[in-house]
Parts: structure tokens; sequence; C-alpha cells
């Protein structure tokens, strides 16, 4: 059985709210994975979240992060442009903008040791880790 709820509001205001909540995840995501030390060029190497794609979030995602650091490794937001500039990050985040290039993203990331967050099942089937 299938129950749909429907709370008033607006598209813009779902569409917000669910994105706060990703950025939320994005944020808080680091410190619950164990990094294997093969990860960081160097013991002082920021944690870097990339976002690959439409960031709907905006600036949340930066603001969360703040100061925060991952066992020692300071966080740093990047937006990337260039599927090329994706390797070096350790959480890689692919917006569904993305869709058509799925596979090209995660073709460079193959080497990498990155944990890939999508929006959809098809960023999944294409060999992505997590989908919101």
């Amino acid at each position: 059985m299938v129950v749909t709820v429907w709370v008033p509001g607006t598209v813009a205001q779902e569409d917000s709210q669910q994105y706060e909540a990703k950025a939320r995840f994005l944020a808080n995501t680091p410190g619950f994975v164990e990094w294997p030390a093969s990860t960081f060029k160097t013991p002082a190497a920021p944690l870097q979240i990339c976002v690959h794609g439409n960031f709907l979030f905006g600036t949340s995602l930066s603001e969360l992060t703040g100061n925060a650091t991952v066992n020692g490794h300071r966080v740093e937001v990047k937006w990337i442009r260039k599927e090329q500039d994706l390797p070096g990050c350790q959480l890689v985040f692919v917006s569904r903008s993305e869709a058509t290039h799925y596979d090209k993203v995660l073709e460079d990331l193959k080497n990498a040791v990155s944990l890939t967050v999508g929006e959809d099942q098809n960023f999944l089937e294409a060999g992505g880790m997590l989908s919101l």
C-alpha cells in the first residue's frame, strides 16, 4: 500500500528544504567514513568535498562545513566544472544536471579513493556509490 501525503507549500520551498537536507548529509558524511591513509597526499592535506554540476544548495554546504575537521583534515568544499579535476576529491557529489556524463565522471574517478554521491537511480546504475 502506498500512501501519499500532500503538505501545503510551494515547489520552491520543497526544493529548498530537499537541498538543505542534502547539504547537511554531505557535510556530515565524511565523519562517518573510515578514510585510508592513502586517501590524502600528505597528513595535513584537506578532505575535499567536491560538487560537480548544478549545486542548488548554494553556499549552505560551505557554511555547514565551516571550520570542520575530520581526523585532523580540514574539510574543504570545491565546485568542480571539469571531470578531470575530480580525482583528489574524497567525497564527490554529482548533480543530476550531469546525468548524461555519469559514465565519464565515474570513469575519471575509477582509480581515485572517492565516495561518489548522486541524486537518482541512474547514478547508481552507472556505478555511483550512494544516491540521495
